[in-house]
């Protein structure tokens, strides 16, 4: 068995190869990556048509619009009537569940046996 190793180089020859063809792949794939990222954040450049992207944009620009900005009593009765609204439901749920609970005991008595 031989004590050297199978690439080594002592000449180095083969390190500019690796070098050239390493760095024209990186070069490549920033690229690629660069070219990837700008299709992918870039707006279209289309041409107008005079009947429908005009009413596109204003319907875009009347369909947009900030909200309202609501006032501190305006907030507050609407919290209020939330929280009523929720405690309604909360009554509504405990009174079906009582009666549901007053129906199965009101039923005929369960019978039950063991077959061997």
């Amino acid at each position: 068995m031989s004590d050297y190793a199978v690439f080594f180089d002592p000449s180095r020859k083969r390190w500019w190869w690796v070098k050239r063809i390493t760095t024209v792949l990186g070069l490549l794939s920033v690229i690629i990556v660069s070219v990837f990222l700008l299709s992918i954040f870039s707006a279209p450049l289309l041409p107008d048509m005079p009947g429908i992207t005009s009413v596109i944009k204003k319907t875009l620009r009347t369909s947009l619009h900030l909200p309202r900005r609501q006032t501190k009593l305006r907030q507050y009765q609407l919290k209020r009537e939330r929280e009523k609204l929720f405690a309604e439901i909360a009554k509504e749920r405990k009174l079906k569940s009582i009666q549901k609970a007053q129906s199965a005991v009101k039923g005929p008595g369960i019978v039950a046996a063991f077959y061997a």
